[in-house]
């Protein structure tokens, strides 16, 4: 046969197949009918007006809650300074911190003649700032906290955004920037501005140089703390009753700036952030004995940051925590989220199912959130990224569900596994498939969040039915700021928590158009094949 007829052979035989596909009932197409077998469609819901609110959170933990576990230790950092935000007001950040050794440490084990010679504290930055000015010249007073029963810092309690510890009205010490040289063992005024702080930011941990806030202890106090240890021989900081009395004695520091251009982060895990008491010895010139402010568990240390927010603009009538706040007037069109002051932007899903309950059946083919964001001043970035936290109505107030509570723990266990990283916390992390994260990414060229929920809106409408398992609110918050509910065991501030830790380690904030969060389903709606 030649080529002609090869390809006449082929058109008649193709002819003849769609003529017999055509004569075909079109059922076995997997229930979808028609000319277009697979018609998508399009809904967006915008969430302006009453449809999404800013929420107040009772409380963020900013204490550490350090596991010798843990490989990860970037979140680990307390905050200090302050700055003015022209959309959210002034925001404030000190620290209180517990100093003790970081291993049972044997002081003077030769039974010398010991001493003093003086005492130092330093805090090295971990190159986390936020605020306007180009320029880090902090100025740190350091005070001594006051005793009290039970001791001010636990290792065994929480901490959050809003505890106040009282300390001593004059300062014991203060703080200034400077740059330490590991080969002299020196410390040197330090001018940190803007290009320097981006320079050392683009370096490895390992390769920054070591810059400080570093300052002499009063003398009179710190011979107070190495007398306490001198007198009780070489086993003072080994010994757990002496360990006891010393955190009993010396309860810890207090870190306040006098400063309020920006803010920096510390980073407490580091052994250059310690308080470091110096003494000689018949044989030995100058020894070191050294207590750290990391919040290690071996010896009960902990730590952690009071932040405050004196607010203005479209945030400065929100007061009320878990209360649905909606700003007015010219900023009646804003939301805000604020690392670290407790602010997040809620969702009400109702107009959700409104849309689906006229839906009998569809398949949810992608479901995107996007959330606009409003240009931000220069060195106050928005967070990076966002989680998504499952909400409920509750007495008049937006809270988050509650795993002790079984009509709240029958929803999360739809997700549990795949939605919730952990049951500690309530962010939706990943979809059902545990394939792509439900994390909302910021794009600065968009000025947009982004992310996918696709599975955990399919599986809201398989449940459209079943009232006890719809979920009425979703509220958005930094992903690098985990905000927990705080459930004890006993009365609040005794006892040991039964959920993990989260950390308040910075002040992002993203100041988001209500006519901007959408979310964007593209579906499907399938015939059902009539089986008769």
């Amino acid at each position: 046969m030649n080529l002609w007829a090869k390809r006449a052979g082929l058109l008649f035989s193709a002819a003849v197949l769609i003529f017999l596909i055509s004569c075909e009932d079109d059922s076995y197409l997997l229930g979808f009918k028609g000319k277009t077998k697979f018609k998508g469609r399009y809904q967006e819901l915008v969430f302006d007006g009453e449809k999404s609110s800013v929420l107040l959170l009772d409380s963020v933990f900013t204490d550490q809650d350090f596991s010798a576990d843990r490989e990860d230790l970037a979140p680990y950092r307390f905050l200090i300074g302050g700055y003015s935000d022209p959309d959210f007001g002034n925001v404030n950040a000190h620290i209180y911190a517990r100093y003790l050794p970081s291993v049972p440490t044997y002081f003077n084990k030769d039974k010398e003649t010991v001493e003093f010679k003086s005492a130092t504290v330093q805090l090295l930055l971990d190159f986390y700032a936020y605020g306007p000015e180009v320029t880090i010249d902090e100025v740190v007073n350091v005070y001594d906290l006051e005793n009290s029963d039970p001791t001010p810092i636990d290792f065994f309690h929480r901490y959050v955004n809003s505890t106040v510890l009282p300390h001593s009205a004059t300062p014991i010490a203060q703080l200034t920037i400077k740059k330490y040289d590991v080969d002299t063992d020196t410390f040197t005024p330090f001018e940190l501005t803007d290009s320097k702080f981006r320079e050392q930011s683009d370096r490895s941990p390992s390769a920054r140089d070591k810059i400080m806030l570093h300052g002499e202890l009063d003398e009179e106090f710190a011979f107070r703390i190495f007398n306490w240890i001198a007198s009780r021989g070489d086993t003072a900081l080994v010994s757990d009753t002496l360990l006891t009395q010393f955190r009993a004695e010396f309860p810890g520091l207090a870190f306040e700036s006098t400063k309020n251009s920006r803010l920096i982060g510390i980073n407490p895990v580091s052994g250059f952030s310690c308080l470091t008491l110096y003494h000689k010895t018949p044989s030995k010139d100058t020894v070191k004995t050294v207590l750290y402010f990391t919040p290690f568990p071996y010896v009960g240390a902990n730590g952690f940051t009071n932040i405050t927010t004196l607010r203005s603009g479209g945030a400065s009538g929100i007061s009320v925590p878990q209360e649905r706040y909606f700003p007015s007037g010219p900023y009646e069109n804003e939301r805000y989220i604020q690392e670290g002051g407790g602010l997040i932007t809620e969702l009400d899903l109702g107009q959700f199912y409104n849309f689906i309950d006229t839906m009998e059946n569809i398949i949810i083919n992608s479901a995107e959130i996007s959330i606009d964001v409003k240009s931000f001043p220069i060195g106050m970035p928005p967070p990076p990224s966002l989680y998504s936290l499952i909400m409920k109505e509750e007495g008049g107030k937006i809270v988050a569900l509650d795993s002790t509570v079984q009509e709240d723990f029958d929803k999360m266990s739809e997700f549990v596994g795949n939605v919730y990283t952990d049951l500690s916390n309530f962010a939706i992390a990943s979809e059902l498939s545990a394939a792509s994260p439900v994390k909302l990414t910021f794009n600065e060229t968009k000025m947009q969040y982004t992310g996918y929920a696709t599975l955990f809106f399919q599986r809201l409408f398989e449940n459209k039915d079943k009232p006890e398992l719809n979920i009425e609110h979703i509220g958005f918050y930094p992903a690098t700021s985990p905000i927990l509910k705080i459930l004890y065991a006993s009365t609040p501030n005794t006892g040991y928590p039964l959920l993990k830790s989260g950390t308040g380690n910075s002040v992002n904030r993203a100041v988001i158009n209500a006519s901007g969060i959408k979310l964007k389903l593209y579906y499907t709606v399938p015939n059902k094949p009539n089986l008769e």
